[in-house]
C-alpha cells in the first residue's frame, strides 16, 4: 500500500511526536509499504534523531513561524525569560499570549499549512497514495491531511498524540476555544479513522465523533538499546535518573525531595540525574529541601544518549500531574523507560493509565508519599549493595515494542482507504 505520513515533527529534529512519527515510517516500511513523509524542515530543535528511512522519501518544506514578531518584541524562546531566570513584565507576557491566542490558531505552526499543502499536491500529482496519515499536534497537520484529501479524494487518518479542544496543557481565552470547537468539528468527522494513545483518550473521541478510535500506544522500539546492558555503577550508591522536560506546578519531584531530606545522612548514598531542557527550578526546589547536594542537572542529549542513560540508571523517575486531566496520558517517556528495564518510580497521578501500567506490570513504584518512596529508595539501595545490582523488569515488556502497537495500525489499513463519504 502506498501511504503519506503528514508530520510537522519527524527525524532528525528531537521530539517526542518525531521519535514515534519516525518509528511508524520505519516499520511500515519494513512490512512493505511504500511510504513518503511531509514534514517541515529548518525546526528550533536538536537535529540529533537518527533517520531510519531513505532521505529521498521525506519532503521536507519550509515554513514561517508566526511567533517570530513576539519573540522578537517581547523576548525570544532562548532568553532568560524562557529559561526561568527573570521573569517576563506582566505587561510583555500578557501582549504576547494575546498575540499567540489571535494567532497560534489552531498552534505555533499554522505558517506550515500553505507550503505543506503545496508540497503535497505536487507528490500526490506524481506519487497517489491509498491513504494520508496525519500526526497531532501540532493539528496543523489536521489541516493539512483534511485539505490535500478533499482535493485529491485521498482517505486520510488523524492521529492524536495529543487532544486537541480537551487538552489540559492548553489554557484558551473562551473566545478561542468556542473557534477551535467549530475548527474540530469542520475537520476530525471528515477523517476516515481516528488513532491515539491511550484507551481513555479514544474514549472521549469516540463519544465526542460518533467514529470508532483505534488506541496505539507508543511503545519502544528494541533497535534503539545496547545488546549488553551497561554495567552497574557504584554499589553503595543509587542513581535515579529524569530525562525530559519538566513542567513547573505540573510534574513535580517534590515528593522525592521529601524523601531524600527524611534520609538524613543516608541520601548521600543516592544521586538524582535530571537530564533536559527547562530544568533550573528543580535545583531551587531541591535547595528549598536541603537535598541539593544530592541532585544534578545536564543539558539535553541526542536521543540514543538518553537510552544509554536510561539503561545506566538504577531507579528511572516518572512525573506525572496530579490531576484529573492526566488519567489518559501514559507519556512517550513511560515506554522508553520500559524498553530500559529499569525500575520507574512515578511521582504524580496516582490513578491513571500510566500508574495503572506500572502497577499491573510491576515495573516499579507508584507514589506520592514521602515516607513510602523513603522505604523504596533504602529497599533499593539494600538491594545493590546486596546484588551489586537493582534487577531489571524484563517481563513488564511484553507487548509493549513499537512494531507490537503499529501491528494494530496495519490490520486497519485497508478499510481505511476505501472511499470515505464525510
Amino acid at each position: 500500500m502506498k501511504l503519506l505520513l503528514v508530520s510537522f515533527f519527524f527525524p532528525p529534529y528531537n521530539a517526542i511526536g518525531a521519535v514515534r512519527m519516525g518509528k511508524l515510517a520505519k516499520s511500515l516500511i519494513a512490512d512493505g509499504h511504500e511510504v513518503r513523509v511531509l514534514t517541515a524542515a529548518g525546526q528550533a530543535l536538536p537535529d540529533t534523531l537518527p533517520l531510519e528511512i531513505p532521505p529521498e522519501w521525506v519532503i521536507a518544506t519550509r515554513w514561517w513561524d508566526v511567533n517570530q514578531i513576539p519573540y522578537l518584541l517581547f523576548g525570544r524562546r532562548e532568553t532568560a525569560y524562557r529559561r526561568g531566570d527573570t521573569p517576563m513584565p506582566p505587561l510583555l507576557a500578557g501582549l504576547r499570549r494575546a498575540y499567540q491566542a489571535a494567532f497560534n490558531l489552531p498552534d505555533g505552526q499554522i505558517g506550515w499549512l500553505p507550503h505543506a499543502v503545496r508540497a503535497g499536491k505536487k507528490l500526490i500529482r506524481e506519487w497517489r497514495p491509498d491513504l494520508i496519515y496525519c500526526s497531532a499536534s501540532p493539528y496543523t497537520s489536521l489541516f493539512v491531511g483534511h485539505r490535500l484529501s478533499r482535493w485529491s479524494s485521498v482517505p486520510w487518518v488523524a492521529e492524536f498524540r495529543d487532544l486537541w479542544v480537551d487538552n489540559p496543557y492548553i489554557a484558551r481565552p473562551a473566545w478561542r476555544r468556542w473557534l477551535e470547537r467549530r475548527l474540530e468539528a469542520a475537520t476530525v468527522p471528515t477523517a476516515a479513522g481516528l488513532v491515539t494513545v491511550s484507551e481513555p483518550m479514544a474514549a472521549l473521541l469516540e463519544s465526542k465523533f460518533a467514529m470508532p478510535t483505534l488506541t496505539v500506544l507508543n511503545g519502544f522500539d528494541p533497535d534503539d538499546y545496547p545488546p549488553t546492558p551497561p554495567a552497574p555503577g557504584d554499589p553503595n550508591r543509587l542513581t535515579i535518573t529524569y530525562t525530559g522536560m519538566i513542567y513547573p506546578g505540573r510534574r513535580d519531584p517534590t515528593p522525592l525531595f521529601q524523601a531524600l531530606q527524611r534520609l538524613g545522612d543516608q541520601r548521600r548514598h543516592i544521586r538524582v540525574l535530571f537530564v533536559g531542557r527547562a530544568l533550573p527550578e528543580v535545583m531551587l526546589q531541591a535547595e528549598r529541601h536541603g537535598v541539593a547536594e544530592c541532585v544534578e542537572n545536564a543539558e539535553p542529549v541526542p536521543f540514543h544518549e538518553s537510552i544509554r542513560l536510561q539503561c545506566a540508571a538504577d531507579i528511572l523517575l516518572l512525573l506525572l500531574w496530579d490531576h484529573p486531566s492526566e488519567k489518559g496520558v501514559y507519556t512517550g517517556k513511560l515506554f522508553e523507560y520500559v524498553g530500559a528495564k529499569r525500575p520507574i518510580l512515578a511521582i504524580g497521578s496516582q490513578d491513571g493509565v500510566a500508574a495503572d501500567l506500572i502497577r499491573k506490570r510491576q515495573a516499579g513504584v507508584v507514589s506520592n508519599d514521602p515516607a513510602a518512596i523513603q522505604s523504596s529508595l533504602l529497599a533499593w539501595l539494600a538491594e545493590k549493595r546486596r546484588t551489586g545490582v537493582v534487577a531489571p523488569i524484563d517481563a513488564a515488556t511484553d507487548g509493549l515494542t513499537r512494531r507490537d502497537q503499529f501491528a494494530k495500525i496495519e490490520r486497519q489499513l485497508a478499510q481505511w482507504s476505501k472511499p470515505h463519504e464525510p
